[in-house]
């Protein structure tokens, strides 16, 4: 089985999570996934990534927070559909 030494992330939540412990992207590309252009961010596939990113799946008040973030985007997008 070939071993991947990059991994793709389109989760801003779990891009963010790694910023704050200094982890940051080798590069970002445009990928397609599931019919939709998606820009990613591609991190170097090792343990101290792997381990973040499993203790952000821990942390539920994280994803809800993160989840929050969506909600004001939409309701910022919907009122400026609004006035055009």
């Amino acid at each position: 089985m070939e071993e991947r030494n990059e991994i793709a992330l389109i989760n801003r939540g779990k891009i963010s999570w790694l910023y704050y412990h200094d982890v940051f992207e080798k590069r970002i590309d445009l990928i397609n996934r599931h019919g939709q252009d998606l820009f990613a961010f591609i991190f170097e596939n090792n343990e101290t990534l792997h381990e973040l990113l499993l203790e952000f799946d821990e942390h539920t008040d994280l994803k809800k927070y993160n989840n929050c973030f969506k909600h004001v985007a939409l309701a910022i997008k919907k009122k400026k559909m609004e006035e055009v």
